[in-house]
């Protein structure tokens, strides 16, 4: 996406934020088994950066929607 300049949709951008905001509110849950806390807090991580990446795509200058690729 950042390579071809194109800007998530809102969609996928709430998607990975909301994604990542489950993960936090079951990590209590999931606390007692090691590899359990292990995997959220690695999906935590990338759901996080993924979340960031998209957000830029969104506000950058220069990024255009990915219908205005297809259509272009």
């Amino acid at each position: 996406m950042v390579r071809l300049k194109v800007a998530a949709e809102l969609s996928i951008t709430l998607y990975a934020l909301l994604f990542c905001i489950q993960q936090l509110l079951q990590l209590a849950y999931k606390w007692d088994k090691f590899w359990l806390r292990i995997q959220s807090s690695v999906l935590i991580i990338a759901y996080g950066f993924v979340f960031v990446l998209y957000v830029y795509t969104r506000m950058a200058p220069g990024f255009t929607p990915l219908s205005g690729h297809v259509a272009g």
